[in-house]
Formats: structure tokens, C-alpha cells, sequence
């Protein structure tokens, strides 16, 4: 099987889905991301949250990456979240290729988005995390 890593971010090992996100990022690290309907897409849980927490996770840098991060904040039954925080370590000024990751609090990814190009962490503003409407496999294989 061939793994899903993002940047050295490891994916869960089952299949989650979320029908949309969106986030907003500040030059001063403030983060709002708005997630709606992640919840298991595979296993025994399937439809459930599986008490999850998550976070969000900005890197940079795909060569050598570093995790920009807010604080944990619960899933609720629905899979719906809301984060108002400020990223830790601070983004730098110049985001030359943004990825954002949902991650979980053992660290593995639930969901990304990325922006197109060379960034300035102003432009993060506008950086909307693509929304996943079907379950995908961040583990590996495609899913239809």
C-alpha cells in the first residue's frame, strides 16, 4: 500500500471525508477555519466522529517543512469545527508553497488544501482549503 504523506505528515489509518473547509490566515498568524461534516468514512465508526480533536497545520516549505500550528479543538457529533487561533511557530512572511492540513492530535492528516504558487503569508488571506465532498483515502488508493 502506498501511503498518503504530505510533507512528512503521516495519514489516519481509516478513511475519513468532510464535506467542506475553509480557512483564512493573517500575516500575524491568526488562523479561522471553518470545517463542516468530517467524520469517518470506512470501518465500524462509519458516519461518526470518533471523539476526535483537531488542529490546523500550516507548512511552507516542501523541502524542509515546519509545522505552524494551532490548538486542539474537539469535533462535534457531526463533524463540524470551528478554530479562532493564532499559528505557533508564526508563519514567515514569504509562504512559497502553502499547504494546510487538519490533523488530529497524534499529528496524522484528516484533510488539506493547498494555494496555487508563491505566496506572501498576506496573501494567506485568501487561501481556501479545497473541499472534499466524497470519502477519500488519505492512506492510499482511490476511492469512487
Amino acid at each position: 500500500m502506498n501511503r498518503n504523506v504530505v510533507r512528512g505528515v503521516n495519514p489516519p489509518g481509516q478513511l475519513w471525508t468532510i464535506a467542506d473547509l475553509r480557512a483564512d490566515v493573517k500575516a500575524d498568524g491568526s488562523i479561522k477555519v471553518r470545517g463542516r461534516g468530517l467524520l469517518l468514512a470506512g470501518g465500524n465508526g462509519i458516519g461518526g466522529n470518533a471523539g476526535q480533536s483537531v488542529r490546523a497545520t500550516l507548512l511552507c516549505e516542501v523541502a524542509n517543512p515546519v509545522l505552524h500550528d494551532t490548538g486542539l479543538v474537539p469535533l462535534e457529533l457531526n463533524g463540524d469545527f470551528r478554530i479562532d487561533d493564532v499559528l505557533n511557530p508564526a508563519p514567515p512572511a514569504d509562504c512559497a508553497s502553502p499547504v494546510l492540513l487538519i490533523r488530529n492530535p497524534g499529528g496524522a492528516w484528516f484533510a488539506a488544501g493547498s494555494s496555487s504558487g508563491r505566496t506572501t503569508t498576506t496573501e494567506l488571506a485568501t487561501l481556501h482549503a479545497n473541499s472534499r465532498r466524497a470519502p477519500f483515502a488519505p492512506g492510499g488508493g482511490n476511492q469512487k
